[in-house]
């Protein structure tokens, strides 16, 4: 048995929380796929989330890592609390994050008017996109880039990302992988992105990157790319809905 929890001060308790999530003692099942149960539950009087993977532990490990390793880059994420393995089992522990994710912010804005949308894609464009930025200028990208993994605790406040198992570091072909992170974006906005938003959040990416193009040619030849990649995710069906 593995289990690791970064000097927390409860580790024993977070330790014993994954066994009995695993066991289905404890937490209520918000999510469930063939090899893997998200479980939201309560530790030491807070709320956390509970991963548990039957297979693939180098998935989990992975994200334990990369809770770890994001923040130093500016990308806040879940605060990581325990890590458990047996055998090909895992279990990662979290803590619940306030907030709601910007799908969902977007979907109220866009009830709200075009005000609401505005101050919407200005938030965005001054939280997010430097963020996604400082990413793909380390040489790594998300994979996993999507609206309904970047939590806000308000429109103007606080930022952080979800579900970061999937980052890693493209030995080749990176400008694919870049194209595919923003297309993720495009992809995943509720209804089609106003222009005037893809424009400004593209062109603050690259502003937020000292080595970029900021030549119209370079603005509109992403933003072509990122919008022909993201028709093709949006045509393709989830797994597990």
């Amino acid at each position: 048995m593995q289990a690791s929890n970064k000097g927390a001060p409860s580790a024993a308790a977070y330790t014993q929380a994954l066994l009995a999530a695993r066991d289905g003692a404890i937490g209520v099942t918000v999510r469930c796929t063939p090899r893997r149960i998200t479980r939201m539950l309560e530790v030491d009087g807070e709320v956390a989330f509970a991963k548990l993977r039957s297979k693939r532990p180098l998935d989990a490990e992975a994200e334990w890592r990369w809770l770890h390793e994001l923040p130093r880059l500016g990308l806040a994420t879940p605060t990581p609390l325990g890590f458990l393995r047996i055998g090909r089992w895992t279990g990662l522990l979290t803590r619940a994050l306030a907030g709601r994710t910007f799908d969902a912010w977007a979907q109220e804005a866009q009830k709200e008017g075009q005000e609401s949308v505005r101050k919407l894609c200005d938030f965005a464009v001054r939280e997010v996109a430097p963020r996604v930025a400082a990413l793909h200028r380390a040489g790594l990208v998300y994979r996993d880039l999507y609206w309904n993994h970047i939590v806000a605790d308000a429109i103007g406040g606080a930022v952080a990302f979800l579900d970061v198992e999937r980052v890693f570091r493209p030995r080749w072909r990176f400008e694919r992988w870049r194209t595919k992170d923003l297309a993720g974006l495009a992809s995943s906005y509720p209804g089609e992105v106003p222009l005037r938003f893809a424009v400004r959040f593209v062109r603050g990416y690259l502003a937020a990157d000292p080595g970029a193009k900021l030549k119209k040619d370079a603005l509109r030849q992403l933003l072509l790319r990122a919008a022909g990649k993201a028709r093709g995710i949006r045509s393709h069906a989830p797994k597990f809905g």
